[in-house]
C-alpha cells in the first residue's frame, strides 16, 4: 500500500484501471458534475503534482503521444506495482468513522468496477468494523484517540479484532503513540461532573452516528447486491 497516500491518489490509480489517460482527461473525472467529483475534489495543479509523485513511486508510467504540429502530450498508464497497491487499498475497509464520508466512498466507487463480489466483500468488512465499534461504544469504551489507532491497525486483519491492553498495541505499532502518555497525577485525577456529562454526550453522538452508518451500509449492500 502507498505510504501516506491520500484517497485522491488512489482515485488517480483507479481511473487508470481501464486504460491509459492524459492529465486533462483525468482532471475531467474530478469535475463536480461527476459522481466521483461529488465526493473527491482535485485541482489541476495538485493533479499533476500527484501524478509526478506516483510516477516517481513506480505506480504509473508516462509516454509522449504525438499530436502533429501541436506539442506532444503525456499519456499515463498503470504499472503492475500501481495496480497491486490500488487493489489492496480498495479492498481494505476504513478504520475510522470519520473516514466513511471520503475514503470509504472512494473505495466503494471503484470497487464497483471490480465486480459485485468485491463490493459486497468490502461492505461486509466495513460492517464488521462498525459493529465492533458500536459494541465498544455501547459498553462505554472508545472516547479517546487510541481507539482510532486500534481500528486503523485492525483493518488489515478484519476477520478478528484484538482489543488487548494499550502496551500490547504500542508494541504492535513499533512503540509509537499518537499522543504523549498522561502523567500519574493526570491519570489519577477524578473527572468533574461536567466532564462526565460531556463525555456521555459525545459517547451518545458517536453511537448514533455509528448506528446510522451501519444502517446505511446495510441498505447499500442490498441495493448494490441486486445488480
Amino acid at each position: 500500500m502507498i505510504s501516506d497516500a491520500m484517497p485522491t491518489e488512489y482515485a488517480l490509480l483507479g481511473l487508470l484501471l481501464d486504460g491509459p489517460k492524459h492529465g486533462y482527461e483525468l482532471a475531467r473525472r474530478f469535475s463536480p458534475e461527476t459522481a466521483l467529483g461529488e465526493i473527491c475534489h482535485l485541482e489541476m495543479s495538485m493533479l499533476y503534482a500527484l501524478l509526478k509523485k506516483q510516477e516517481k513511486a513506480g505506480h504509473i508510467e508516462a509516454e509522449l503521444e504525438s499530436q502533429g504540429a501541436r506539442p506532444p502530450k503525456r499519456i499515463f498508464h498503470l504499472t503492475g506495482l500501481g495496480r497491486a497497491a490500488f487493489i489492496e487499498w480498495v479492498r481494505t475497509p476504513v478504520g475510522r468513522a470519520r473516514d466513511i464520508r471520503l475514503d470509504f466512498l472512494v473505495k466503494l466507487y471503484f470497487a464497483r468496477q471490480l465486480g459485485v463480489d468485491d463490493v459486497l466483500a468490502l461492505i461486509d468488512r466495513q460492517l464488521e468494523i462498525c459493529e465492533s465499534l458500536r459494541d465498544r461504544l455501547q459498553r462505554g469504551v472508545g472516547l479517546n484517540e487510541d481507539l482510532d489507532d486500534l481500528m486503523s491497525i485492525s483493518v488489515g486483519n478484519y476477520s478478528g479484532f484484538d482489543y488487548n491492553e494499550e502496551d500490547d498495541l504500542s508494541q504492535r505499532t513499533g512503540g509509537k503513540r499518537s499522543h504523549p502518555r498522561p502523567s500519574e497525577q493526570e491519570r489519577n485525577r477524578n473527572r468533574t461532573v461536567e466532564e462526565d456529562q460531556f463525555a456521555q454526550l459525545v459517547q451518545q453522538l458517536r453511537l448514533k452516528e455509528n448506528e446510522a452508518t451501519i444502517e446505511w451500509l446495510q441498505t447499500s449492500r442490498r441495493q448494490l447486491g441486486s445488480y
